[in-house]
């Protein structure tokens, strides 16, 4: 039989055949093509070795279902986590944040602020909670230069640690 991984973030999205639950419209194939033009990716290049042209238009064009095994690798190659492809109303950069966010928090808890920092650069989100996290880890890495005795490298991640306060 057939094998399937139900997930429960937009139920009212799903209709359910046999043991297995579909997407009711062509939601999925809309969000993997907005994706692919955005990266400016033809058909072919997303398509791979993992399915073929013909099946990623259908995909897109809301006349097949993907495999999960086909959304997963079609979620790695657009750098997207799979969850956003299976939401009603998400926005990429809160599924992209939700991701990555517990992994910059432990890099600042770890004392490590310039990995921080780099992550967050990475993300490119910039809300609250983010700018929050920047000023704190730009403040920590303006202390530690000053510990060090390298006033000029101190008062640059301070002032950044300001600008990125206030923004919070």
């Amino acid at each position: 039989g057939e094998k399937c991984v139900i997930m429960l973030l937009a139920v009212n999205n799903f209709y359910k055949k046999g043991e297995c639950l579909y997407l009711k419209d062509d939601m999925l194939g809309k969000k993997i093509k907005t994706l692919r033009l955005e990266r400016k990716m033809t058909q072919a290049e997303l398509a791979g070795e993992t399915i073929t042209r013909n099946m990623l238009s259908q995909i897109e064009n809301g006349v097949a279902q993907p495999s999960v095994s086909t959304i997963i690798d079609l979620a790695k190659k657009l750098d997207t986590p799979i969850e956003y492809f299976f939401s009603e109303n998400g926005d990429l950069d809160d599924f992209k944040k939700l991701g990555a966010i517990a992994k910059i928090k432990k890099y600042y808890a770890a004392g490590d602020f310039a990995k921080c920092i780099s992550r967050l650069d990475a993300l490119g989100v910039s809300d609250d909670e983010t700018e929050y996290i920047y000023a704190k880890a730009y403040f920590a890495r303006g202390v530690e230069s000053y510990r060090k005795g390298m006033l000029r490298s101190a008062v640059a991640f301070l002032e950044a640690s300001l600008s990125h306060g206030e923004r919070s």
